[in-house]
């Protein structure tokens, strides 16, 4: 019985093997893996290429090239492309202003770039540029890159350490400007959305700007190593007081602008004059799969400890309500010097189909507020999309005597793009802060409901990632 099995084995190999050749040529099994490309494969091997032996995805990651103003992205037909184009991980300073002299002696040559207000970080987001890690200031235009100077890690500077570590960050600083014409490099770390960046060079060493800049700016501070980083905006016409082929100087794009992800708040306290919550259509039962909608939220702070905190969707899971329990700020002459300030964040996981651009349309606060002569009440909110770096924040103020209900609606022209190619779906982040000054009697301010709604436009914005 062997014998009989293997002469029926040796028969259909011997089959196989002639439907192989014909007439002198030869036809190969496609075998992805190999490193051959064969007429079934669009690639095989190489980090653009799937295991599939397809061309992966357009802004899939691959390679870095070693500089920090490109996106080292594949191209959807199999190459690691390095464009020169913003990174799309910034967290976003709404405030800076940047000012660039190019003079016929490049001795007299400029740069002053500031960016303030960024999201809070710590030090240690800032990595340790005094033995690792490099920096570079990065200036693009819609088209590309314009103009990039950075500095290394650690190195002497007249003899002293260029760079120097400080309680809220780094420092550097070289007054001879060896690198890029670099004089200093300030960053400054804070745990509110107060982060300051502060760039200055000066000299021959300085790279030559392209002025006059065509319409829109955006500046970049990227760390090398870790790929942190933070930009502000110069796309206002009004806030560009002179851009000649020799000088450059603007401030950061107004709050309103709507570029990209960046606008004010506008915080209305009187609930009369507020507008009526946007309105999507009809009720639906359960969320609509084609639509943005709140899939969880998770909560923690001072004022909304766990267990502290009711939440309801409605059944579209587009708009949504927190009730707080404990979510109290309290001043007075027994009271814990503590109680005096209270904060809350609240996390949405949110689920974003392809090709869906999403914004927060109002996002309504409602409370108590009873106060005595001389002491202030405070309400800080602050909304940013999680590592995307979009940061917008309003305050409210209450000034005593008062004993009333308040509603505060924050309408809120920012927005945020879930691109189709993008592998991580960032988390909005609503972080809310109550606290109380002055006064020699018992105040408190309470926040016992906020709701809000999601807006849904559906388009592309500025850059696909």
């Amino acid at each position: 019985m062997r014998h009989v099995l293997i002469s029926i084995l040796r028969r259909s190999l011997l089959a196989l093997c002639l439907t192989c050749w014909t007439l002198g040529t030869s036809t190969a099994f496609a075998v992805c893996g190999d490193t051959i490309v064969d007429p079934e494969e669009q690639c095989d091997g190489g980090e653009c290429c799937t295991l599939d032996c397809t061309f992966g995805d357009v802004g899939s990651a691959c390679a870095d090239d070693g500089f920090a103003c490109t996106q080292d992205q594949c191209d959807g037909a199999g190459v690691c492309a390095h464009a020169a184009a913003p990174l799309n991980t910034c967290l976003v300073a709404p405030k800076g202003k940047l000012q660039i002299t190019n003079d016929a002696n490049d001795a007299k040559d400029k740069l002053i770039l500031q960016m303030q207000n960024a999201p809070g970080v710590s030090p240690a987001d800032f990595g340790d540029p005094t033995v690792t890690d490099a920096y570079h200031a990065c200036l693009f235009s819609f088209d590309g890159l314009l103009m990039e100077a950075a500095v290394g890690p650690g190195g002497l500077c007249s003899g002293k350490p260029c760079w120097a570590e400080t309680s809220t960050g780094f420092t550097y600083k070289d007054k001879t400007a060896t690198q890029n014409g670099v004089t200093l490099l300030a960053l400054k770390a804070s745990a509110k959305p107060k982060t300051k960046i502060n760039a200055q060079g000066k000299g021959a060493a300085l790279p030559d700007a392209p002025l006059p800049f065509p319409d829109g700016v955006m500046a970049q501070v990227v760390n090398e190593q870790t790929g942190q980083c933070f930009e502000t905006y110069f796309l206002e016409p009004t806030a560009v007081k002179k851009n000649s082929a020799t000088r450059y100087d603007a401030k950061a794009a107004a709050p309103g602008s709507e570029i990209p992800g960046l606008a004010e708040v506008i915080r209305q306290d009187d609930p009369a004059e507020a507008p009526p919550p946007v309105d999507e259509g009809g009720p639906r039962v359960g969320p609509d799969p084609t639509k943005v909608y709140v899939q969880s939220l998770t909560y923690d702070g001072t004022g909304c400890p766990q267990g502290t905190v009711g939440s309801s969707l409605a059944d579209d899971r587009e708009s949504l309500t927190l009730i707080y329990d404990s979510f109290i700020a309290s001043k007075g002459p027994a009271i814990p010097v503590s109680e005096a300030s209270k904060n809350c964040q609240v996390n949405l996981n949110l689920h974003i189909p392809q090709g869906w651009q999403y914004s927060i349309a109002t996002f309504e606060h409602r409370g108590y507020v009873e106060l005595p002569k001389k002491m202030k009440a405070s309400q800080q909110t602050t909304y940013y999309f999680q590592g995307d770096g979009d940061f917008s924040s309003a305050d409210s103020s209450f000034a005593g005597p008062v004993a009333r209900d308040y509603l505060i609606r924050d309408t809120l022209p920012f927005s945020s793009v879930a691109w189709s190619s993008c592998t991580t779906v960032r988390p909005l982040n609503i972080t809310t802060e109550l606290s109380l000054k002055g006064g020699t009697e018992s105040g408190q301010i309470t926040n016992d409901s906020t709701g809000g709604r999601i807006k849904f436009v559906l388009g592309i914005r500025w850059k696909p990632c």
